[in-house]
């Protein structure tokens, strides 16, 4: 990563991870047979495994990150809680 800056291949990771978002909502079917619930559930699955392993690539030099990016990544922890927050009223969790 010599020739690039971190903030630059956030940037690229975030613009993959958008990328891979409206591929997966525009014509990717799920291989799971079954109702379009679980079709949906298993466009999120992937999704989630996608980003996660942007993610960790994204982060994976620790330089310094610019205030934009600090506020993406703000965003991105908000977003992955109200998701949680949606999985936990979905599922009777003892």
């Amino acid at each position: 990563m010599s020739d690039m800056t971190r903030n630059e291949y956030l940037r690229g990771a975030m613009a993959a991870g958008a990328a891979s978002l409206a591929q997966s909502l525009t014509g990717e079917r799920a291989p799971l047979a079954g109702s379009a619930t679980a079709q949906a559930l298993g466009h999120v699955q992937r999704l989630i495994d996608a980003a996660s392993d942007r993610l960790t690539g994204a982060l994976a030099d620790p330089g310094q990150i610019e205030g934009e990016v600090v506020t993406a990544l703000h965003t991105i922890r908000a977003r992955a809680l109200a998701v949680a927050a949606q999985v936990d009223g979905a599922l009777p969790l003892g």
